[in-house]
């Protein structure tokens, strides 16, 4: 069998799915593409047996229907290297030769009937959505996800789909990120379930690559999620355990509310966490009548740093500490000019919003919160 693909097309399909590769496996057909030519297109598949993908693209092949499985890793690399069209060429002993300008190469290929079936997604619901309000829902509720592989429940995304709304929320107990997107949802029944951070990783990069004004499909049951494109599909198992109640750390009776500048509250916390402590990378923020003083003592290297800050602000002196790199990560991910800090006890969560102007409309509803630390004297006056 025998085939001419572009060198481009064909390489840009292979790095879209070889974010599906399995990297340290013992199962070899795994660490392999899964290609098939057939009325015209090319598919091209890869798994970890967690997440897998199928892409296709249009190619000039009539001919009769072939597949073959090849290293995943070795074909990157070699295509990389070509600039010219590309033929492929496979014989009866799955011998894959590659031939482009005046190079020519082999690499023995396993037969595709021993690469894993994607799952079928049955009795499942289906909702269609806008792929940059998903992937806006993505970056901005599941980089709080923690990285502690002993909690599995909080290394993954939280994911409720009810009639009127798409709720995602990440936490690892010392910050929170939510989004949600309201809007007419045609599902029977409420759906909850837990997505890997790593799989929602990917889609972003897949979808921010591709028409970012098309519409996604996506169909979900109790066990797989599968979103569909119109060139790819992407099937993941979803993880078997109970989210954390995390409503109950969201406080009610924060009444301190200050307004404030985004960028130059981002900048400030910047230049005083230069010399906070390198383990805790503690900050104090003092709130006043209309100013916001943020202040780092640092014993260890017996540094100090103070930033002022006009703000809008007219409670009670309050002064609470934070994590700085947190404080700022939950900022930097609010599109607003202004951002909101609602305040109640120096030991309950910091509430944080974002403050638009009246009449600003907003495909998604943020919130976010951090918990704040305790004052170690030795590093902070």
């Amino acid at each position: 069998m025998k085939v001419i693909i572009n060198q481009k097309q064909f390489l840009e399909l292979m790095q879209s799915a070889m974010l599906f590769v399995a990297q340290s496996t013992t199962l070899q057909i795994i660490k392999n593409f899964k290609f098939k030519f057939y009325n015209n297109l090319l598919t091209v598949e890869a798994t970890d047996l967690n997440q897998s993908i199928k892409l296709q693209s249009q190619i000039d092949y009539d001919g009769e229907e072939f597949d073959i499985c090849v290293n995943a890793k070795r074909i990157i690399d070699i295509v990389k290297q070509l600039n010219n069209d590309i033929e492929l060429i496979v014989d009866e002993n799955n011998v894959l030769t590659i031939n482009s300008a005046n190079f020519t190469c082999n690499i023995l290929g396993y037969d595709s009937r021993d690469f894993p079936c994607a799952p079928e997604v049955v009795n499942a619901q289906t909702v269609e959505i806008m792929s940059s309000v998903f992937v806006e829902l993505i970056q901005k509720s599941s980089f709080c996800a923690s990285n502690d592989i002993s909690r599995e429940s909080l290394c993954s995304v939280y994911f409720k789909l009810t009639k009127d709304s798409v709720v995602m929320v990440s936490t690892d107990g010392h910050r929170l990120a939510s989004s949600v997107c309201k809007d007419n949802f045609n599902v029977c029944s409420e759906i909850e379930c837990l997505f890997q951070t790593k799989f929602l990783q990917q889609i972003v990069k897949l979808l921010t690559s591709e028409n970012f004004a098309s519409f996604i499909k996506f169909q979900i049951n109790e066990k797989y999620f599968s979103i569909e494109h119109k060139n790819f599909i992407i099937f993941t198992k979803l993880i078997n355990k109970k989210y954390v109640n995390y409503k109950a750390a969201l406080p009610e009776k924060n009444n301190k509310i200050a307004i404030i500048d985004k960028k130059q509250l981002i900048d400030g916390v910047r230049r005083v966490s230069i010399l906070s402590n390198e383990k805790t990378h503690l900050i104090s923020m003092n709130f006043v009548d209309n100013l916001l003083k943020l202040n780092v003592f640092n014993h260890d290297i017996g540094g100090q740093a103070e930033q002022f800050l006009k703000i809008n602000y007219s409670n009670d002196n309050f002064t609470v500490y934070v994590n700085s790199i947190f404080f700022n990560e939950l900022i930097n991910s609010i599109n607003s000019e202004k951002v909101c800090l609602k305040m109640g006890t120096n030991v309950a969560g910091i509430l944080i919003s974002p403050e638009y102007n009246e009449g600003h409309i907003t495909t998604t509803e943020d919130l976010y919160l951090i918990m704040p630390l305790r004052n170690p004297r030795e590093e902070i006056k």
